[in-house]
């Protein structure tokens, strides 16, 4: 989710720095872009710098699968295409014999 804040007729957004952190933590990522309070008094902070290379590897791995799922799909494309000319191939040979069955009657 993003915050927003209305300040001298500007919309600014951003990162709720709790969820972040909770975030961060629910997939056992230590994210050093998050400054949590000492106390509860205190008010908790981002440090936006600290997102771009936990970003950049979050995209390069996505870009990484991508890769490998269309593989996987152009594989199964293929294999998907060799069973349909078999099947053409088994349903001309099976037209093929029910001629000749019906000729030697």
């Amino acid at each position: 989710e993003a915050a927003f804040s209305e300040k001298d007729g500007q919309r600014y957004t951003g990162f709720i720095a709790q969820e972040v952190e909770e975030a961060a933590r629910e997939v056992g990522y230590d994210f050093s872009g998050v400054d949590a309070p000492d106390n509860p008094d205190d008010i908790y902070g981002l440090r936006y710098a600290e997102f771009n290379v936990p970003l950049v590897k979050a995209v390069q791995e996505l870009d990484r699968l991508a890769k490998e799922q269309q593989e996987d799909l152009d594989r199964q494309q293929t294999s998907i295409d060799q069973a349909w000319e078999a099947v053409r191939s088994h349903q001309h040979t099976l037209t093929e014999l029910q001629e000749e069955v019906r000729t030697k009657q």
